[in-house]
């Protein structure tokens, strides 16, 4: 198969970036604020809240797996196609389960519907990356994700606006489930939109393909771990993704049942937040080029704390402080 020239690249890119878009309004509609609320509607146990929020980025080791199996596949997009076909289908079950009798076991199917998707998205995510990547010209890689990542901020912000006014509008008229149901249905939609766009993208090939036993691939992914550097740099990404299992499923739950916030209330503190990183992107990066990544890894690690300990100083009750603190911290 023919490399593509420039004007499938264009085409292929701009398609991925529609792809891209709906699969972000897909993920915000599905997961997140929403899916916390349906976890909140279906168990008070902690223990299960947490483990259900936390099983996506607990499962973000198969990226590794993944990436290996996408390394032995000539085609791309085939293999790409697989494993976000079956993400986008994984979801919908949990359409339903908002209307179903308690005495379904609700919980349990969710609780396999988020395994399997977080599978398969993993599985091909790496794949997917290093095929855009490939597509995108090395001098062009960075202009381009930079917007790719802005436009995600973007459409992932219009869409929780409104999306959380309905569905607090919903909670006050007493249906709930009903609204998560909606709001579930329409983000599956955008999925399927997602994938159409995605199909659009011309098929392209690697032009080498990994040979030898998996054994052997997985045995030299142990490789940088010889370099002391790496070692320190895994050893702080462990602890820091670590610490975000850990404390994040229950800045979601503290907020609602405690501080009494509303979701357009949680929506509006995350924006700001996303506003914060997209403004600052080129800050931190003039500054990673002057000194390093090293200082600037410190720095920023530093100031992601303010977030948690903003929450430290909350009260009950304290709307007006609630709100200025929360806002104040993520930024």
């Amino acid at each position: 198969m023919a490399e593509p020239n420039r004007l499938e690249r264009y085409h292929a890119l701009r398609n991925a970036n529609l792809d891209m878009a709906f699969a972000t309004v897909f993920g915000a509609l599905v997961a997140g604020s929403f899916l916390q609320e349906f976890i909140r509607q279906l168990t008070s146990d902690d223990r299960i809240r947490a483990w259900l929020s936390a099983l996506p980025a607990i499962l973000g080791i198969l990226m590794i797996p993944g990436s290996i199996l996408g390394e032995r596949q000539k085609n791309y997009k085939s293999f790409v196609a697989v494993g976000g076909l079956l993400w986008r289908l994984f979801w919908i079950p949990v359409i339903f389960l908002p209307l179903l009798p308690p005495s379904w076991p609700r919980l349990e199917i969710l609780f396999a519907c988020i395994v399997l998707q977080a599978v398969s998205i993993f599985t091909i995510n790496a794949t997917y990356n290093q095929w855009l990547s490939q597509l995108v010209p090395e001098s062009h890689r960075g202009w381009y994700f930079s917007r790719r990542f802005a436009l995600g901020i973007v459409v992932g912000a219009a869409v929780g606006f409104p999306t959380s006014l309905f569905a607090d509008a919903m909670r006050d008229s007493g249906m709930t489930n009903a609204g998560l149901s909606i709001i579930f249905a329409v983000g599956v939609i955008c999925g399927l939109i997602s994938f159409i766009f995605y199909l659009r993208m011309p098929s392209t090939e690697r032009t080498s393909v990994a040979s030898g036993t998996m054994t052997e691939s997985l045995r030299s992914l142990g490789a940088p771990f010889s370099h002391k550097p790496f070692r320190r740099l895994f050893t702080f990404l462990v602890v820091f993704t670590v610490a975000q299992v850990i404390g994040g499923p229950f800045f979601f739950y503290y907020g609602r049942e405690v501080l009494d916030l509303r979701l357009i209330d949680l929506t509006i503190i995350g924006s700001f937040m996303a506003a914060a990183s997209l403004a600052s992107a080129p800050m931190w990066g003039f500054l990673s080029d002057k000194y390093g990544n090293k200082p600037v890894l410190f720095v920023s690690g530093a100031l992601l704390a303010v977030g948690p300990l903003a929450w430290t100083i909350t009260s009950p009750g304290a709307y007006v402080w609630n709100y200025t603190v929360l806002i104040l911290g993520h930024v």
